[in-house]
């Protein structure tokens, strides 16, 4: 830019200085034509002819010094445009490369993205899943829960069953006894009484002071309950009287 500033300055300095002659030939031609206006019309025309010779070598002159300049214009204006062309394709290079950067860099990133949107829809899968097997297991737990409390319930009717039935069973049990007592003409004895523990099981010993009338009592009692489909329950006290 400096080189064309000198130039276009040069080139208007040899532009005035041009006009600058020209002013002064003319001047000088009308003073001359003016002071010579007695000379015959031979020198006259001789005078024109010369100054206009004069004139052709200045146009020459200036036209060959302004078709230099234009050349050397055209020179460097020819070396700017290069130069501005090759910076211009140098950034569009650098341009090009950064859009390719870019590019790469979002294709990365949609893969990347594509990767997550799959890991999560494998993560809201397997939790589904997961959603759909803890709904099942509870719904297996509250039905076992059911089923361990309908149990429960059936058992404690059964327990409170088996204890009705116990319960009536004694009374069946003391009432027959009774009954068999009344119907042998068994009496209690009369007085205070005392009871002492009997070694042993009652069933497996055979004590002295019982002999054969405790075993005929027992065998009756025992013939007397078997078809009512009740054995009568071991003793292990016996009511004894002070007077034995």
């Amino acid at each position: 830019m400096d080189v064309i500033n000198k130039n276009l300055k040069d080139t208007l300095r040899l532009k005035q200085a041009l006009s600058e002659v020209v002013r002064a030939r003319d001047i000088q031609t009308v003073d001359v034509v003016r002071g010579r206006c007695s000379l015959s019309w031979n020198a006259a025309q001789e005078a024109f002819d010369s100054v206009w010779e004069v004139q052709d070598e200045l146009d020459d002159d200036e036209l060959r010094a302004l078709t230099c300049k234009n050349q050397e214009l055209k020179g460097v204006g020819a070396a700017l445009s290069h130069r501005h062309l090759s910076s211009v394709h140098w950034n569009l290079e650098e341009t090009i490369n950064e859009l390719n950067a870019t590019r790469n860099g979002l294709s990365a990133a949609e893969d990347n993205l594509k990767e997550t949107k799959e890991e999560m829809e494998n993560y809201r899968q397997q939790v589904e899943d997961m959603q759909h097997q803890l709904s099942e297991a509870e719904f297996t737990f509250q039905g076992q829960i059911t089923v361990q409390e309908r149990n429960a319930v059936a058992n404690w009717m059964k327990v409170r069953d088996w204890e009705r039935r116990i319960v009536q069973q004694r009374r069946e049990n003391a009432y027959l006894k009774h009954s068999l007592r009344m119907m042998e003409g068994e009496m209690l004895p009369v007085g205070p009484t005392r009871r002492r523990p009997m070694p042993g099981r009652p069933e497996l010993l055979n004590p002295l002071w019982q002999g054969r009338e405790h075993n005929l009592k027992c065998s009756s009692l025992i013939s007397a309950l078997k078809p009512h489909g009740v054995l009568p329950l071991p003793v292990c006290f016996r009511c004894v009287s002070w007077r034995e």
